[in-house]
């Protein structure tokens, strides 16, 4: 190994080849003309390198030579052909000389190897041959190689001849030894170390063209890829895609495209142009609004449309030399818009120069000279009104709203003439110019009543106290009894006897004394019949023959009629009236039986009818009869039908026997009481109606309803006097599932789905409803009667709660909604339910239990409490009180929470077992009670009281009443949603009938009170009542707020700052983001958000709250809290840790004016305390804050 090693040291000729030349008789050996080789298609990454089966040439590698280039002297002859060698056999070495050789077996001269030759006979022919290593020698077998020491081996994906080697020591420069060959240090035989990085020219030919690149010795990756592309045809885009050496040539331009204007949708013609790198492009102008320039701008076809063109020629005003088409060019022509005016025209009566000599209408009438003529004057005779409204156009005494003269002459053009004056006969002619004014036909000079025209010479006289004839003489040839100066027909005693002839019985005849013996209403001096005996009556309207007989009557309830008994001789003379018996025929009520010469028929009984008759109490006397009476019901007055009530104690009643009493109340339009009694008939379409109809008086009618057995909507309708009222009323008559008839004593998240929507009634017992997990759970009706309790399971770390969306809610006096001692278990406090309170601690929630101050802070939401009151201490020999529960009923839609009984959340007390112990037990805090209903009513009371340390018997322990025992913290209710509120929950009744106390400790020390929310539909933020009965305590309602802190991130929906937070404690809570913004002087332009979740870090808000909007890093916040009015009473101490707005004062100073009142005793701390529009504000109590009274700053 160590000769071939120097061998090839000194070897400096790339190959050496030996041929077999023939010569003579030797073999001929095709090629030995030196033919290329041959490329096999042997490539891989050494792409160029070719390998293939040798016939006479073998490439025995470089030549080798010294280091200075002395050429190694050959042990055979030198030849030229195979004839110059012995053997036949010419060996051509391509780096030196060629020499003969010899054939072998296996020794040859040192520095020789025995080859096999393939001579192109059977078998191999083997002649000695210079040993030359040929490394990188293309091969398919090791034969193929020229060293006794070359191997063929696969080289960068190909095979390649390699010297074999034990150590990079055998190996050439640049070579190293590996896997025990010789390998090119660069791994590659074709991109070898003294050319790696070089750069060669290639090509790529297809149909199209052929593209030109280069490709790069990389060395073990050998070639990389020619870098010319494939020829692709010619497109326009600045590229030579057939690379001819000419960019985007043969690409026709002159297409037609469209340029389009994006702003109006409208587009242009244009050329396509090839432009580069930039493509084909549409070359023209692009369509733009059109202007007045004689071009088609906006490319629609029509050049200048929308501009004015006077004369329709279609070439704009603003383009045209005769803009009116009169053929007078716009620079002549005195009027260039108007086609009639130009020179030569005729000159017509328009106020126009038609002809334009510079003169206007000239040769037409001008009345009144005003150098307007008359056909263009409006005022031709200029009277100050136009022709038009002119009934004498031409004349200036006569025009609308001239002075009107008695002249005959319409001078005012109102179509009437001397309008305003007299005219008596109404004949269109004043009587100033009339000659007969009353239009008799007498004129007025010899009528002697011109202004009468009943009287003149040819009237006929009439008996009238007048003289209608002009005869000089008055009521002539008429009657006059007594001889005065009046005629019987004007004279009022005719007979002058000093009785008036209307009260005269006997007017014609002189008779003062007015003697009437028979008393038929004729004076004796003038009555010449004498009365008979009584020989009949007659039933007549009045007495004293004054009345007419009774005919038949139609007649309603009420009606009274009186009826007299006249007599009558035989001959019709009258007696006067006379005593009868009264008798009824037929249905009509009774009458007094008499004897009495009348009575009086009272009309009390509707649908009946008969006649009445009157008998004589002598005999032989005929009796009378009136007609036929009918009684029918009075008429009644629309407006009671119209405005008169329908209405019951209840609104539904549960299938069965359940009672509900109807009232009608009548009333007329003015809403007055009717007291006439009527006949009032009650119908009901379901349900069944109990006894008579009651009248209660005033109007007021009554009658029981019962429910019965079929469900559905009763309508209660009323009639009076068979007339149908208006007003009507319904009940709902509901099917009810009676829990206790069921055995049902539980409804929770296993059964929820089966009451879902049900109506419920509870009439006895207690049922547990459990919804934590599955609430709120959506009912009908709820109803609740019969000293019936609804309850949740509670009293530990995790309690459960009550969450109800009821349709309508009535809870009875008797019954109650009682979760007292269902919240959280001793020592268990918080909105998560952390158990860290010390023994004998009162549980918080709303207010602070005493000796829990340090410990746990309040919690939970104002307007939606749902949290449980926390549990008292836990103590040693003592069972502490567990907080109130979770009660929380949502009244949905329209309906209505009435509630008669209690609802109560109150803490459990805290209960000593050891009696001979020191007491260490605390009483829970009062939960949660929310009510939402349109209307909210009854006489009920809700309660979320802390409860109450009880007092023991201490069996002579000296700190039986020392404060290691004590009373928990109110809790909280709100009250939202309605429109109406009454009795127990409106004021002032609320403040004793909704509280939320704190519960009672030792030596009097109280716990603190908790927060009642009220909030009605129309109030924009909500009223706050903190109230504690009277009761002093060292502890506190602290108000759910944010202490003032800085924002150190901020984000639209979140505020940090780290580790300044309770985990979710703050949720529903509000906060100012930056406390400075807005103006100094006031919190009302103030924005604030309200936290919807947070952790100890962040505050999270509403997106829409945009809080990155309302402040930034380093900037303060603060708890903020906005009322419509705030009571404090009852020795309550209200702590607001950050700042808070009362815009319309307390809730019980009432009257127009806003108001502020704090009771004697009750405390608030605050940072800011502004009451902008309060106008008094009176602070009694102890207020420590910074006040401001802004009744101007809204």
């Amino acid at each position: 190994m160590l000769r071939a090693r120097i061998l090839i040291f000194f070897l400096y000729i790339s190959m050496v080849s030996l041929i077999l030349l023939a010569c003579g008789d030797a073999p001929s050996v095709p090629g030995v003309s030196n033919p290329p080789p041959t490329d096999t298609g042997n490539q891989a990454k050494d792409q160029g390198t070719t390998s293939g089966t040798e016939t006479t040439l073998i490439d025995l590698g470089p030549t080798p030579t010294d280091s200075d280039n002395d050429v190694i002297e050959f042990a055979y002859p030198p030849c030229e052909t195979n004839g110059d060698c012995e053997s036949g056999y010419c060996i051509d070495y391509e780096a030196g000389p060629s020499e003969c050789s010899e054939i072998c077996i296996e020794n040859c001269p040192d520095e020789y190897m025995c080859k096999g030759l393939d001579t192109f006979g059977p078998d191999l022919t083997f002649v000695c041959v210079k040993d030359v290593s040929t490394p990188c020698k293309s091969c398919e077998l090791n034969s193929d190689c020229g060293g006794s020491t070359d191997e063929c081996v696969e080289i960068g994906g190909a095979k390649f001849c390699a010297t074999t080697c034990e150590s990079f020591l055998e190996c050439d420069q640049a070579y190293g030894c590996v896997n025990g060959h010789c390998i090119p240090d660069t791994e590659s035989c074709i991109c070898t170390a003294d050319i790696v990085g070089t750069k060669r020219t290639c090509e790529n030919t297809n149909d199209v063209g052929t593209c030109y690149g280069v490709e790069t010795c990389t060395g073990a990756a050998g070639w990389e890829d020619c870098t010319a592309p494939a020829a692709t045809l010619e497109i326009c885009d600045g590229i030579d895609n057939d690379c001819n050496g000419i960019s985007d040539d043969g690409i026709s331009d002159g297409a037609i495209c469209q340029i389009e204007n994006p702003n109006t949708g409208t587009s242009c013609p244009g050329k396509q142009v090839c432009m580069g790198v930039q493509g084909l492009q549409c070359d023209g102008d692009a369509p733009v609004e059109e202007s007045c320039d004689g071009k088609d701008n906006d490319c629609d076809g029509v050049i200048d449309e929308g501009f004015t063109d006077t004369d329709g020629d279609k070439i704009a005003d603003c383009q045209d030399p005769d803009i009116d088409g009169d053929g007078d060019l716009n620079a002549n022509d005195c009027a260039p818009m108007d086609a009639s005016i130009h020179q030569g025209a005729l000159e017509v009566c328009d106020g126009k120069d038609n002809n334009c000599i510079l003169g206007i209408d000239e040769g037409f009438l001008d009345t009144d000279s005003d150098n307007k003529a008359n056909c263009v004057d409006e005022d031709d005779d200029d009277d100050g009104v136009i022709d038009t409204q002119d009934c004498a156009p031409l004349n200036n005494q006569v025009f609308p709203g001239n002075e009107e003269l008695c002249n005959g002459l319409d001078e005012n053009c109102n179509v009437k003439i001397d309008e305003g004056f007299g005219d008596l006969d109404a004949d269109s002619i004043a009587d100033c110019i009339d000659s007969d004014i009353d239009g008799d036909l007498d004129p007025n000079d010899s009528d002697c009543a011109p202004k009468n025209s009943t009287i003149h010479a040819a009237a006929n006289e009439i008996c009238d106290g007048i003289d209608n004839n002009c005869s000089a003489g008055i009521d002539e040839n008429f009657s006059n009894t007594d001889g005065d100066a009046l005629a019987n027909c004007i004279d009022s005693d005719d007979d002058n006897d000093s009785i008036l002839d209307n009260e005269d019985n006997c007017p014609l005849d002189f008779n003062p004394d007015q003697g009437d013996s028979d008393k038929d209403g004729i004076g004796d001096a003038c009555d010449i019949l004498e009365p008979g005996p009584l020989s009949k009556l007659d039933i007549v309207s009045a007495a004293g023959n004054l009345g007419e007989s009774i005919a038949s009557k139609a007649l309603v309830v009420g009606d009274k009629v009186t009826l007299y008994a006249a007599g009558f001789d035989n001959q019709g003379l009258y007696l006067g009236e006379q005593p009868a018996y009264w008798t009824v025929g037929g249905t009509v009520d009774a009458v007094p039986y008499g004897p009495s010469p009348s009575i009086i028929f009272t009309a009390l009984t509707a649908n009946t009818n008969g006649m009445i008759t009157a008998t004589s109490t002598k005999a032989g006397v005929s009796s009378a009869s009136t007609g036929i009476f009918t009684v029918s019901y009075a008429p009644v007055d629309p407006s009671v039908l119209e405005n008169s009530l329908i209405y019951s104690d209840k609104t539904e009643l549960a299938t069965g026997t359940e009672l509900t009493t109807v009232y009608v109340e009548l009333v007329d339009a003015a809403g007055a009481e009717v007291e006439t009694p009527f006949d009032v008939e009650i119908s009901s379409t379901l349900g069944l109606l109990l006894g008579p109809v009651i009248s209660l008086g005033g109007g007021v009618y009554k009658q029981s309803l019962q429910s019965g057995s079929v469900p559905g909507v009763a309508i209660i309708s009323a009639q009076i006097n068979g007339q149908l009222i208006q007003n009507s009323q319904t009940i709902d008559i509901i099917e009810l599932i009676d829990l206790a008839k069921k055995g049902i004593s539980k409804i929770d998240c296993t059964n929820y789905q089966q009451f879902e929507g049900k109506d419920i009634l509870v009439t006895g017992g207690t049922i547990t409803i459990n919804t934590k997990g599955c609430g709120p759970i959506t009912l009908g009706r709820l109803r609740v009667l019969n000293n019936s309790v609804l309850t949740h399971d509670g009293c530990s770390a995790t309690p459960n709660r009550m969450e109800l969306n009821v349709s309508e809610l009535q809870l009875d006096p008797s019954a109650s909604i009682n979760v007292q001692g269902k919240g959280f278990y001793a020592g268990y406090s918080g909105p998560l339910g952390t158990g860290n309170l010390p023994k004998g601690a009162g549980g918080s929630h709303g207010g602070q239990g005493t000796a829990s101050l340090e410990q746990i802070a309040t919690y939970g939401a104002l307007a939606q409490p749902r949290h449980h009151g926390g549990g008292g201490g836990a103590g040693s020999y003592s069972v502490s009180g567990c907080g109130g529960g979770v009660a929380s009923i949502n009244v949905i839609g329209n309906g209505k929470a009435s509630i008669n009984g209690t609802i109560t959340a109150n803490g459990a007390p805290g209960i000593q077992v050891d009696q001979s112990k020191s007491p260490t037990h605390g009483a829970g805090a009062g939960g949660s009670i929310f009510i939402s209903a349109n209307m909210i009513l009854g006489s009920g009371t809700l309660t979320a009281d802390g409860g109450s340390s009880i007092k023991t018997n201490c069996k002579g322990w000296s700190t039986c009443t020392s404060p290691s025992r004590h009373g928990g913290g109110g809790g909280r209710i709100a009250l939202v949603g309605y429109t109406l509120v009454a009795g127990s929950f409106a004021a002032p009744g609320i403040f004793d009938k909704v509280h939320t106390f704190g519960g009672w400790g030792p030596e009097g020390l109280y716990s603190a009170a908790g927060t009642v929310w009220i909030q009605a539909n129309d109030d924009e933020y909500g009223n706050l009542i903190v109230n504690n009965n009277g009761n002093s305590s060292t502890a506190t309602t602290l108000l759910p707020m944010i202490p003032e802190g800085t924002v150190i991130e901020v984000s639209k929906t979140t505020i940090t700052d780290y580790g300044k937070f309770v985990n979710e404690r703050h949720v529903g809570w509000q906060v100012n983001p930056n406390v400075l913004q807005g103006s100094p002087s006031t919190l009302t332009d103030d924005i604030v958000a309200t936290v919807l979740n947070n952790d100890v870090n962040k505050l999270y808000f509403n997106p829409k709250d945009k809080v990155d909007q309302l402040t930034e890093v380093g900037n303060k916040y603060r708890g903020f809290l906005r009322l419509d009015r705030l009571e404090i009473r009852g020795n309550a101490s209200c702590d607001v840790s950050g700042d808070i707005i009362v815009l319309k004062g307390d809730m019980h100073s009432g009257g127009i004016a806003p108001s502020f009142n704090v009771s004697p005793g009750s405390k608030l701390t605050a940072n800011i305390f502004e009451f902008p529009g309060v106008l008094s504000a009176s602070i009694t109590g102890n207020i420590d804050a910074q006040l401001k009274f802004c009744a101007d700053c809204n």
